[in-house]
Formats: structure tokens, sequence, C-alpha cells
């Protein structure tokens, strides 16, 4: 049975908003995955802390001396 046209009208808000919550969400998980760092830049940044903190250990030890 075919809709009528109020029927069609009243459906096309909600088709649209459906959509543009798909594409909220689509393009919100798509900065989440860039702006999340991966396993490897973390790890290398635990590193690179590491580093720094012994650095100013030894400037401590170095001051106290």
């Amino acid at each position: 049975m075919p809709k009528s046209d109020t029927e069609a009208a009243s459906t096309a808000p909600a088709i649209e908003a459906a959509a543009g919550r798909q594409s909220y969400l689509r393009e919100a998980q798509a900065y989440m995955l860039i702006s999340m760092p991966t396993g490897t830049s973390t790890i290398f940044g635990a590193f690179q802390a590491i580093r720094v903190s012994q650095g100013i250990e030894r400037d401590i030890a170095r001051r106290k001396t």
C-alpha cells in the first residue's frame, strides 16, 4: 500500500536526523582514531620520559657536590 504524501513528508525529517547522527558519529570516531596515540608512540614517549628524568637526577646530584 503506497504511502500518502503526508506520511512520506513526516518520515523525511526522521531520515535526515538519522543520517546526521550517523555522519556525526563517523566523524567523531575518525577524530578519536587520529588523535589516539598508538602503542609505539606511547612506549617511545615513556622512554623519553625516563631519559629526561635520569638527566634531571644527574643535574641534581652534580649540584649537591
